[in-house]
């Protein structure tokens, strides 16, 4: 027997942050992107047409938002990691990727972002 598996992507959900090593990053808050990837089986939500069979985008956009704007943390690597455990505490996630942009960061060079990827897949007990 197989299960299809489908992938949700949450692309470019923007929220402002106070995130980063300056005292400036910490005190004014900026603009984070995040984009957001969901491996998880899809077959009984193919089917069923049904909300309650999949994952619902709209939760998980609205919780790491709320993650990019409370809070504080140095890295980008920190908050693309507890947005990939958000995403994985989901029932039916089976994988995540998530990408944490900043796009205006303090250095002297001329860059469009900088981004920290992070995936994550669960494990089976056993």
């Amino acid at each position: 027997m197989t299960e299809s598996v489908g992938t949700i992507r949450i692309k470019g959900l923007r929220a402002m942050g106070t995130h980063g090593v300056l005292a400036e990053e910490k005190s004014r808050s900026q603009v984070f992107e995040v984009d957001i990837e969901i491996v998880a089986p899809v077959e009984v939500a193919g089917k069923s047409d049904s909300l309650s069979d999949t994952i619902d985008y709209s939760v998980i956009a609205t919780r790491a938002k709320n993650l990019v704007e409370t809070g504080s943390v140095e890295l980008i690597e920190t908050l693309a990691e507890r947005i990939c455990s958000m995403v994985l505490a989901e029932a039916l996630a089976e994988r995540a990727t998530v990408v944490v942009r900043k796009l205006h960061p303090p250095i002297e060079a001329d860059v469009k972002w900088v981004e920290a990827e992070i995936s994550k897949c669960k494990t089976l007990a056993g």
